[in-house]
């Protein structure tokens, strides 16, 4: 393949880990499904115009099955296992492995610089120019501060390229802040303002770059946030169960608020719910074939219910989703009331996890499938002897013991 180069234990370390340019490297195994899959979007990748010379990235591939301590040495459990590095630090890629994705990863990585903004007007360009940005104002007109926050803000976006495309840019004036958010308070540290719809404040005494790297991580999502896979995935594994509100996109009216923003965002600012929950919404037609496994229809939506990213279960309370799309339908306000109280069921343990229906029974035997052949993979020789042998010889003595026995004698 152009553009992409061939890595060993010999020559990885000198390769990657010295360079200060970016490489992206897939981690495979020749007899893994996955990788086979992967390779030709590996080598539309491989043409990308990221991959060019100066600050460009580097793509690279090494075969586990050949350079086991490579592997080892960076953690690769599973195929294909992505991994990124700049500057010697080396990121785990977390997002879509699909070409687009890919691209769009690069271009962040390869720019990870955050634009310091000085006036209202910029501020508001800015979060107008897209809607996956987010301004970062940090109290005081400060430009010791401006220097020593660009590495913590830029090390943040290289850690998050992969799943977020969400870029912050810099605001260092409280005079800025007070004039946009007339709201935010003056003794806040810090604020982070998304899409010009949601605003957090820094709760903490002092700002240090641990501290701002972990806060601005906690925060870059809205309150409820438009799913897609990208997102999906990031939300899923911040540790808090999904809120998933599904509904069908093409009943929604241009220029008319969007079924359940409204509550949703309403539940979401609650502490209580926020500290265990995280908030979004997902078009169940375009995403029908995984919402099949959870048994809920497209005449049920809008329709509620709570899933668990890392477990693979979910949560549901039919009387209660019924309820809630009755409010969501007819413009009611208690849709919130009804919101919280089944998150309060499922906080507290009233309401019983279940596994999604056969395709997620499927799912987890096929998880358990791809688990033992990554293990197999991993053992050395004398294992997998002794797994591939010790049962065959079991099973052909049996045979032997049951079909090959001596033939009773007829006796007169």
């Amino acid at each position: 393949m152009k553009n992409v180069h061939q890595l060993t234990d010999n020559n990885f370390g000198q390769t990657v880990e010295a360079d200060s340019k970016a490489w992206f490297v897939m981690f495979y195994a020749p007899w893994c499904g996955h990788c086979k899959r992967l390779k030709p979007i590996w080598a539309n990748l491989s043409e990308h115009e990221g991959l060019a010379a100066g600050r460009g990235m580097n793509l690279g591939m090494l075969d586990c099955t050949t350079w086991k301590s490579t592997c080892d040495k960076h953690g690769v459990e599973g195929y294909p296992g992505l991994r990124y590095w700049l500057d010697g630090r080396m990121y785990d890629y977390k997002g879509v492995r699909a070409l687009g994705a890919f691209t769009s990863f690069i271009k962040r990585v390869v720019d990870p610089a955050t634009p310091k903004l000085k006036s209202k007007e910029e501020v508001k360009t800015y979060l107008e120019s897209s809607p996956e940005v987010a301004v970062l104002f940090i109290q005081g007109d400060d430009e010791k501060a401006a220097t020593e926050f660009d590495d913590v803000l830029s090390d943040v976006q290289l850690q998050t390229a992969s799943f977020s495309s969400l870029r912050f840019a810099e605001v260092y004036s409280n005079s800025v802040l007070q004039e946009y958010k007339s709201s935010s308070s003056s003794s806040s540290l810090a604020t982070v303002i998304v899409n010009d719809v949601s605003s957090y404040t820094y709760k903490g005494n002092e700002i240090t770059p641990s501290s701002l790297s972990n806060w601005i991580e906690d925060n870059r999502f809205l309150e409820v946030e438009e799913l897609d896979q990208s997102k999906f995935w990031a939300i899923g594994h911040k540790g808090k169960l999904m809120c998933i509100l599904l509904y069908d996109k093409e009943k929604e009216v241009a220029g008319q608020e969007a079924v359940g923003v409204k509550p949703l965002r309403e539940v979401a600012k609650q502490d209580k719910y926020r500290e265990s929950f995280v908030f979004g919404r997902l078009d169940g037609v375009y995403w029908a074939p995984w919402v099949k496994q959870f048994n809920i229809q497209r005449d049920q939506y809008p329709y509620l219910f709570v899933y668990d990213a890392v477990s693979e279960v979910y949560y549901s309370n039919e009387g209660l989703a019924a309820k809630i799309a009755d409010s969501l339908t007819k413009g009611s306000g208690d849709a919130a009331d009804h919101i919280g109280t089944f998150l309060t069921r499922v906080k507290n343990g009233d309401e019983p996890s279940r596994v999604s229906g056969f395709a997620g029974y499927l799912m987890i035997v096929k998880k358990m499938v791809f688990q033992s052949l990554d293990w197999f993979a991993a053992q050395g020789l004398p294992v997998q002897f002794g797994v591939l042998f010790v049962p065959t010889v079991l099973v052909a003595f049996v045979i032997k013991a049951c079909c090959c026995g001596r033939p009773a004698v007829k006796r007169d």
